[in-house]
């Protein structure tokens, strides 16, 4: 290659015209040789800095390497039409092929048969919107098994080429083992649990319809009775909130009166050993209730139900012994339920305090009590809110309740 330069060079130079050594002054020849010596370090420093900047792309090479085909998780480039642009090696493991053979081969031929329509949708709207998308789907290995896929993919445009779409593919197989084994535990309790309360109910009502019972012997089995019913209402929320969590829950709202659903959850806590001498009291805007009177809401009586005996055991538990603990209901400007107790939120947990798992200072406690009332309650439609003073030493949970006009005022 330096041979084939130096001719170059001189053929150039033979066609140039330039003044002989015969006709140049000694003068002109200093010059000349100095010029000549400026050009050669020049050369010299062009040469080192070109020499500089070609390790330079190989160190960022080295690292493209390791940060695109080395990276933990698969990315390709698609075109228009979804076929494979660039791939990195991490995706071709993941799929159990050569990364060459994947070059031009359209993505959706590594799809589950079944998941095609999920695929289909996916590029579609990432096609029609121009916004970033993202599914969950099953995707083929070469030996013919399958493993759970998140792709999530953003449309890039190059000005004079044609839009192309950037791919993240994230094996998330453990993580769907994961929930499948949850919901398969789940599954077992359920079955486990709903024999024996639906025992303790059937027990309960068979000897309740016998004669010869005393008193106290009728209202223990009046609890039996209610425990069992109240651990099936349990067993039938906690699906409910499997289908909230995964967006599967479908909302039938209906008018009907609260005021009776607070009152029996009061009478339940109080039936509970470590609850019997804890003060309550229900009030209607901020006054005793009429007797007979309904305070109408409008959602699905059975998740308030369960949102507010866990928010209610929540301040009975929370609130100092010999404490009073209201649940007022209100109708003034909108209609809501307030449910105040002494005692404040630990300050470690105010900023998360309806988070799963989140709890402080209960050595039994889960953190799902508030998670899943917020939950159930935002999935009728409603809002769920909490504020503590370290002034008033107290704590207030709000419910806001949807309107509707069979709800509006008293009823």
């Amino acid at each position: 290659m330096t041979d084939n330069l130096r001719k170059r060079a001189e053929m150039q130079l033979n066609t140039r015209k330039i003044k002989t050594d015969e006709a140049m002054t000694p003068e002109e020849m200093l010059q000349m040789m100095h010029e000549l010596r400026v050009h050669q370090i020049e050369l010299e420093m062009q040469n080192e800095e070109l020499r500089r900047t070609q390790m330079e792309l190989e160190t960022l090479r080295a690292k493209y390497f390791d940060l695109y085909d080395l990276a933990p998780i698969g990315y390709v480039t698609l075109s228009g039409k979804g076929m494979l642009l660039e791939t990195n090696v991490t995706f071709a493991t993941m799929l159990g092929v050569p990364r060459g053979t994947l070059a031009n081969q359209p993505l959706s031929r590594f799809i589950h048969k079944e998941d095609q329509d999920i695929y289909y949708k996916h590029h579609k709207l990432l096609a029609s919107t121009g916004m970033p998308q993202g599914c969950e789907l099953r995707m083929m290995k070469a030996d013919a098994t399958h493993f759970w896929a998140k792709i999530d993919a953003v449309p890039a445009t190059e000005e004079g080429k044609a839009t192309v779409y950037r791919t993240v593919i994230s094996d998330i197989s453990a993580r769907k083992h994961a929930e499948q084994l949850q919901a398969d535990i789940e599954g077992i309790i359920q079955h486990d649990l709903r024999s024996p309360a639906c025992n303790a109910v059937n027990v309960a009502m068979l000897l309740l319809e016998g004669d010869g019972l005393n008193d106290q012997q009728r209202q223990l089995l009046l609890l039996l009775n209610n425990a069992g019913l109240q651990m099936l209402d349990t067993l039938d929320r906690s699906l409910d909130m499997h289908r909230i969590e995964t967006g599967q829950y479908k909302a039938n709202p209906k008018t009907f009166n609260c005021l009776p659903v607070i009152l029996e959850i009061i009478q339940n806590l109080r039936n509970m050993k470590q609850h019997r001498n804890t003060s309550m009291q229900v009030l209607l805007n901020g006054a005793p209730p009429p007797e007979n009177v309904r305070f109408a809401c409008f959602g699905q009586e059975e998740l308030l139900r369960a949102s507010l005996f866990n928010l209610m055991k929540n301040a009975v538990e929370a609130s100092p012994k010999g404490s009073m603990v209201t649940v007022n209901l209100a109708s003034d400007k909108d209609r809501h339920i307030e449910i105040r107790n002494q005692g404040v939120v630990p300050a470690s947990i105010r900023d998360r305090f309806f988070d799963k798992y989140s709890t402080a200072g209960k050595p039994y406690g889960t953190g799902l009590g508030t998670y899943s009332a917020k939950m159930m309650i935002e999935a009728q439609g409603g809002t769920l809110t909490m504020r503590t003073s370290e002034e008033s030493g107290e704590t207030v949970l709000t419910i806001h309740l949807p309107s509707c006009a069979s709800s509006a005022g008293i009823q």
